[in-house]
């Protein structure tokens, strides 16, 4: 059997008068590759024939694998995958834990919008969440949508026809100006207090503000320069990261931010002088409590807000609530197009989806401190 490279194998005659040509379909590894021997009772039906068998790799297409497994699939999809760690350890974890278990053993070019049903039903049944079932069909259509368009190993994306679980979206809570005070007021006698009113004051990602370090804080010009984030990944642990747009943004922060850091400052000198050389050189401005100048958990700043709220009489937000309520409070104060810079947005559209003017009041610039360097004589004052 004659197989040759680099060019279209060219039919050959055998003994008994017919026109035969091997041809290789696929490439790379494997379970792409498959060899076939093509037989014909002329030249140029050989070369025709062979030419149809070839006519999908020529357009980089790959012949169906019909022993590929999703699992299989999935699992080399995600270390294909150029992303962030955080991003991809979400998408593994979804994966192994809820889509493959009902899926991965089916084989990839049989898999049908039934079978992704059936998964979602038997997601529901274990107690799993909408949203959480939301995010496995997502994901592993995202997945599929890689198998149709780059590597065509399937014809179309079954999960296009699955029937989406509904959830009902949380609304968000903006705090008003009045509720924003009393929430301050509250924070002052606690230990993440600082962290609390920088998150409200300056519209900072939590990440943001837990990956901040003091060399970030120019006192002199009453700025916060954010070029990082904090993220956890199990694999590496926290670790500091470019923030979620890349762009390395510097705001002009306000009195009542200003007195936050000044705060913060002050009792983290007092717990260093207290632990001595167990302390964690790591220069970020808020670390936790229990493992002294290390990262503090997001999950410990959720707490905390919610007792503050408990004691402040006001709603109960989430941390991401007070990003939305600082959104609204800088547009109403100095415009969106300045309210995006700040906010680190990259389009003016996410800037709206994170304004609710309706919850504020011509106080909120007021309220704000004089949000973004319009009150900078107050911040010149109070230095």
């Amino acid at each position: 059997m004659r197989v040759h490279h680099g060019e279209p194998p060219r039919p050959y005659q055998t003994a008994d008068g017919r026109w035969r040509v091997s041809v290789q379909q696929g490439h790379g590894s494997r379970e792409h590759r498959n060899r076939r021997c093509l037989s014909a009772s002329s030249y140029e039906e050989a070369r025709r024939r062979r030419d149809e068998l070839l006519a999908p790799q020529a357009r980089d297409e790959r012949p169906p694998d019909r022993r590929l497994t999703v699992g299989t699939f999935v699992r080399r999809w995600l270390g294909s995958l150029q992303l962030a760690d955080a991003t991809i350890e979400s998408y593994a974890s979804v994966m192994e834990r809820h889509v493959l278990p009902q899926v991965g053993g089916l084989l990839l070019s049989q898999l049908s919008t039934g079978d992704l049903d059936d998964m979602l039903g038997a997601l529901a049944r274990k107690g799993v969440s909408a949203s959480m079932r939301r995010r496995a069909l997502r994901y592993l259509s995202i997945a599929l949508n890689s198998a149709v368009r780059k590597k065509r190993l399937i014809p179309y994306n079954p999960a296009d026809g699955a029937d989406m679980p509904k959830v009902s979206v949380r609304r968000t809570t903006v705090l008003t100006p009045a509720e924003g005070r009393r929430l301050l007021e509250a924070l002052a006698s606690e230990r993440l207090g600082p962290l609390i009113a920088v998150l409200l004051t300056t519209g900072l990602r939590r990440g943001e503000v837990l990956g901040l370090r003091w060399q970030d804080w120019d006192r002199d010009a009453g700025t916060l320069r954010i070029e990082h984030k904090l993220q956890y990944t199990p694999k590496v642990g926290y670790e500091l990261q470019a923030p979620k747009t890349r762009k390395v943004r510097v705001i002009r922060i306000s009195n009542t931010t200003h007195q936050a850091l000044v705060a913060q400052a002050k009792r983290q000198a007092e717990e260093r002088l207290a632990v001595g050389r167990r302390w964690e050189p790591n220069d970020l401005v808020f670390t936790a409590e229990h493992r002294p100048g290390g990262a503090v958990n997001g999950q410990t700043v959720l707490h905390a807000l919610e007792r503050i709220c408990r004691m402040a009489d006001v709603h109960r937000v989430r941390v991401h609530d007070l990003r939305h309520t600082a959104a609204t409070w800088i547009t109403e104060a100095v415009g969106i197009e300045r309210a995006k810079e700040v906010l680190g947005h990259s389009t003016i559209a996410m800037t709206e989806r994170y304004t609710h003017l309706e919850a504020t009041s011509a106080e909120a610039a007021a309220a704000m401190d004089a949000a973004l360097g319009t009150g900078s004589q107050n911040l010149r004052e109070a230095r």
